[in-house]
């Protein structure tokens, strides 16, 4: 009920600053647009003029003959910083788009898809093997865009994003995940080597390939054959990284040893000897960086 109060609010005084189409007895000042003033006949000839002059948001209009708005005179144009109201009478003055809108009429509003023909990329006319398969327009400028685009040589830096908390990055054979350090004050780093790699035990992974996106995530694919699926969808923003495996076998890497040959496994520290089972896996780096596996 508060914020419906609050609207209805808002509403109201958005009415109540509707802007007055013409007003009379008042010029603006004190600098006008320079070179444009112009004899023109009538008023809206004057706002007619204003609306296809560029900067042009205000206009005052002085005809020859007192308080006409159809008789011939002087159109004086202005911007929407040095228009202040004067009083003057004989005068009238006015926006340039009262009438319909506040600001200027749209340069078009044709649909795009009525302009440019729908491309379908496929084979080498794809950004990169990733975007195979992909139709229609793709993203550019999102914040997982350098994963996206990965060239050849996967795990290079800059294929890798910030995904907050965490940097990802796509490998051969997987993902790698690293926690940024902070290096001095206002400056993190991270490192390759101090991450961790989700990825498959099974070799021959064919990737990534892109699956669905939007503003906020990316889903990245990897295949084998036509049973295996390794499917990463990462979300900015989570505390988590995901990894859902269908025919596969997970295999969690790091190029650091454990800080100590004991994980914690459902609460109880064990060695780490052989195999361990259990549904949530602690276990410690050589850096320090604690990790824990949920299945």
């Amino acid at each position: 009920m508060m914020l419906l109060a609050a609207l209805l609010i808002a509403l109201v005084s958005l009415a109540a600053a509707a802007p007055v189409c013409l007003t009379p007895s008042v010029r603006y000042g004190p600098r006008e647009l320079a070179a444009k003033t112009s004899i023109v006949v009538g008023v809206d000839q004057c706002r007619a003029r204003c609306a296809e002059t560029l900067s042009c948001l205000r206009f005052s209009f002085k005809p020859d003959q007192l308080f006409s708005k159809e008789a011939q005179g002087l159109c004086h144009l202005f911007d929407g910083f040095n228009a202040d109201p004067q009083d003057a009478p004989g005068w009238i003055s006015g926006l340039a788009f009262c009438e319909s809108s506040w600001s200027r009429p749209p340069l078009s509003d044709v649909d795009p898809e009525d302009l440019f023909a729908k491309v379908t990329r496929v084979g080498d006319q794809a950004p990169t093997k990733a975007w195979a398969g992909a139709q229609g327009a793709l993203p550019t400028n999102t914040w997982w865009t350098n994963m996206a685009v990965a060239g050849n040589t996967l795990g290079a830096p800059t294929d890798f994003v910030t995904q907050m908390p965490y940097i990802v990055g796509p490998l051969q054979q997987g993902v790698v995940v690293m926690k940024p350090f902070q290096t001095s004050p206002g400056l993190e780093e991270y490192q390759h080597g101090l991450g961790v790699s989700l990825g498959a035990a099974e070799p021959g992974l064919e990737g990534p390939r892109i699956g669905r996106w939007d503003e906020l995530s990316l889903t990245m694919m990897y295949r084998l054959g036509a049973e295996g699926v390794l499917s990463y969808p990462i979300v900015r923003g989570s505390p988590f990284i995901t990894a859902e495996y269908s025919g596969l076998t997970p295999k969690i890497s790091s190029d650091q040893n454990l800080l100590a040959p004991v994980v914690v496994v459902d609460g109880k520290t064990t060695q780490c000897v052989g195999q361990v089972h259990g549904k949530e896996i602690v276990f410690e780096l050589a850096n320090g960086d604690v990790w824990m596996l949920a299945f």
